[in-house]
């Protein structure tokens, strides 16, 4: 009998990656407090509000600014209150930007994930917002003249609780790459789980070929 069919079934039976894109994106995964326990989101909201609806979340590149900012979207969106959402990559999402705010409603909250590459044109977007009256969120890893809604810092506290809220890596991940993937990604935690996924990865392919 061929040793194929049984090669195969074993290929089979190995586990997905658990630091696919789809499950670490901003909006997929909760957004955590130094201490790897999720955020109060409904007490953040709440404290925009207080900063008259116009603030920013800071923080370093990696540091869960994105994820925080599709957390407060989503809330949004379940107590009903409209939101325009934009990400900053080209002039073109810049020209969308300030279309966009010009035409927000004033219950409406301009949410904004890129801030910095906004540059020149921030003070027209402000400026916009403060006449149509609509509330404005940003993210950006530079200090902006925005009120601080929350400065994101990241540790290996939170990147340990985020892997644990994936989905089961079947123990192919241990505890010493973890760590080993925040020192080399210098604390950026969207770049830890990448270094993550490609472990993984080449660990799944040394399974199939030892199978």
């Amino acid at each position: 009998m061929s040793s194929r069919p049984a090669e195969e079934k074993v290929i089979t039976r190995l586990p997905f990656n658990p630091f696919a894109t789809r499950y670490i994106r901003a909006g997929r995964i909760e957004p955590l407090n130094e201490n790897g326990v999720p955020c109060n989101i409904e007490e953040i909201f709440k404290r925009f509000q207080s900063l008259s609806r116009y603030a920013a979340i800071e923080g370093p590149h990696g540091s869960g600014k994105s994820t925080l900012l599709a957390a407060i979207v989503e809330h949004c969106k379940q107590e009903k209150i409209f939101t325009k959402a934009f990400v900053i990559r080209s002039f073109g999402d810049v020209l969308q930007l300030i279309y966009g705010t010009a035409f927000a409603s004033r219950k409406a909250i301009v949410c904004v994930d890129g801030w910095e590459r906004v540059g020149y044109f921030s003070g027209v977007v402000m400026a916009i917002a403060r006449f149509r009256r609509c509330g404005l969120l940003v993210t950006s890893h530079k200090t902006t003249r925005l009120s601080q809604l929350m400065q994101c810092r990241s540790n290996q506290q939170i990147l340990n609780a985020v892997v644990g809220c994936l989905p089961s890596h079947g123990g192919i991940i241990q505890e010493d790459d973890c760590e080993d993937a925040f020192r080399k990604s210098s604390g950026n935690l969207r770049e830890a789980l990448l270094d993550l996924y490609d472990r993984f990865e080449r660990r799944i392919r040394t399974a199939k070929a030892d199978a």
